[in-house]
């Protein structure tokens, strides 16, 4: 069973080891981090620790110390109940195992059962159908595109907007 900790410094190179391109940079983080990817690109963690604003989370098979994946909560805003699922990745030995649900599934129930939050939304590329029908599954609803936002190389890419609210959440189908 898939279980998400607080996310440690000591998690990171894996997070680095996972990065093997500059378009697999930009699909995980956006344009935040710059490949190749380095220890002072984490240096954005530390706010974790003074700030409710930012929940990083490392995803672990039950007790095995072994970082599986990783994802954020961040944006956290306490007035209007809302927040943002960023920078979500699954090793890539462990994609194609559901993972990415377990994952999802477990920021929902923190989003919404421990911080008590009305509104999650991410956004994904429109060409991540993995992701996209991941987000789907544990009912996050579309709500829109944003329309080549991002230039990666020679191309632009456009970005899916997509949330799920309290009252959705969990979906029928748990």
């Amino acid at each position: 069973m898939l279980v998400l900790r607080p996310f440690t410094h000591e998690h990171i190179p894996s997070l680095i080891r996972w990065a093997t391109s500059a378009e697999l940079v930009m699909q995980w983080a956006g344009p935040l981090f710059r490949y190749p990817l380095t220890m002072d690109q984490f240096a954005y963690l530390d706010e974790a620790s003074t700030t409710r604003d930012l929940l990083p989370f490392g995803a672990f098979m039950d007790d095995d110390p072994k970082l599986v994946g990783y994802a954020e909560l961040r944006n956290i805003d306490p007035v209007h109940l809302s927040a943002l699922v960023t920078r979500v990745i699954v090793a890539p030995e462990a994609r194609g195992a559901g993972l990415g649900k377990q994952l999802m599934e477990g920021l929902l129930r923190i989003g919404f059962q421990k911080l008590h939050l009305h509104r999650i939304g991410l956004g994904v590329f429109d060409f991540n159908s993995p992701a996209i029908a991941c987000y789907e599954a544990v009912g996050f609803r579309n709500e829109g595109i944003r329309r080549e936002v991002y230039r990666v190389g020679d191309t632009f890419w456009s970005l899916v907007q997509m949330s799920i609210l309290e009252t959705e959440w969990p979906p029928r189908n748990w």
